[in-house]
């Protein structure tokens, strides 16, 4: 197994990591009352509903404050300055060991989450972070490809030999496509998938060079990488893009005035190969508030906050007790737009985290 930052091991899901709790940094006490506030979150856009946090405040009666950062270079920055004290924030698993390494994040006591054993197998215990000692999960969210209808009405990925190289052989689409660029494993793992790549955990460097050569040749047309595709989609300025399935929940509502819901299309492997992985929560060091950080973690892993905010934002918390059929009854999006977004168990188990 490779080792990283502060000799911590690189995870994967088939070696997952238990991450070391230090002496000089241990979870808080059980059994400590919530403080007074306000809860201070840090959080990327597009992602937090303002009636879950509105539900917190009135549950814990305690003032909340939301800000929100638009790339991890901007969050750790903010951080590490000072600029921001949070609670509780959201990192990404690529920075995972050094944030633990650093001492700038504190372990996790369950014993103030305990909604975390609702989450789906794979996040509970997640390959990152094994027995969820510094993180609890935030949203569960898959890679797909979105695409408009009453543009590309011919277009089926699931009936191709290899879905993915749909971006390589629709030319009806060149000038109106996007691919992924929020992190720099967006593109290149839709490049690998494109190549008949299936494991992203063993990449010979010939792999690797072919995914970014792929990817290269699609830009070389182009196709704009960008950060998310619901405006875009909802406009018609792109007909296919390859975009996360909160996207396509956020499409909708972009669409000019009559256009039906109908022509928003989006598909996923139902097996689950492709890119799947989780958005977590975690504690800092310097938490002012580190027991309404834990109440928070646990307040958004309940079925009526999970629900809210689907609605709200189009991202799924990975529990077992939101299904398809409640976030239907629940009106949380057009019932068509649920069937193709879904993320199942399935989907986490078999996932290919970049």
């Amino acid at each position: 197994m490779r080792v990283g930052i502060g000799g911590i091991p690189i995870a994967t899901k088939s070696h997952p990591v238990k991450l070391p709790i230090y002496a000089d940094n241990q979870p808080i006490k059980s059994g400590l009352p919530p403080e007074k506030g306000p809860l201070v979150l840090f959080d990327w856009g597009y992602y937090l509903g303002p009636s879950v946090m509105k539900s917190f405040k009135e549950t814990y009666g305690v003032d909340v404050v939301f800000t929100t950062f638009s790339s991890y270079d901007e969050a750790l920055r903010k951080i590490a300055s000072g600029a921001i004290v949070p609670d509780a924030w959201v990192p990404d698993v690529e920075r995972l060991n050094a944030l633990v390494a650093g001492k700038l994040i504190q372990p996790i006591n369950h014993s103030y989450v305990p909604n975390l054993d609702q989450a789906y197998p794979a996040f509970r215990s997640p390959y990152y972070d094994a027995e969820s000692q510094y993180t609890v999960p935030n949203y569960v969210w898959n890679t797909g490809i979105g695409w408009r209808a009453d543009a590309l009405p011919n277009l089926d990925p699931a009936s191709m030999k290899n879905p993915w190289d749909v971006f390589w052989t629709t030319p009806q689409a060149a000038g109106k496509m996007g691919i992924q660029n929020a992190d720099v494993f967006d593109p290149i793992s839709l490049g690998l998938l494109r190549n008949g790549v299936t494991n992203f955990e063993n990449l010979t460097a010939a792999q690797n060079t072919a995914g970014i050569s792929a990817i290269n040749d699609l830009v070389q047309k182009g196709v704009k990488l960008q950060y998310s595709a619901f405006q875009q989609l909802g406009s018609g300025t792109q007909i296919l893009a390859q975009c996360w399935g909160g996207d396509i929940v956020l499409t909708p509502p972009q669409l000019p005035a009559g256009t039906p819901t109908s022509v928003v299309k989006f598909y996923f492997p139902p097996s689950g190969l492709g890119s799947v992985n989780s958005d977590m929560w975690c504690i800092s060091k310097s938490a002012q508030h580190p027991v309404l950080a834990h109440l928070w973690m646990n307040h958004l892993l309940t079925l009526e906050s999970a629900i809210a905010n689907f609605r709200e934002e189009g991202y799924q918390q990975p529990l077992q007790t939101v299904t398809l059929e409640q976030l239907k009854l629940a009106k949380a999006a057009d019932p068509s737009i649920l069937d193709m977004v879904f993320v199942t168990n399935e989907m986490a188990t078999n996932g290919l985290p970049n």
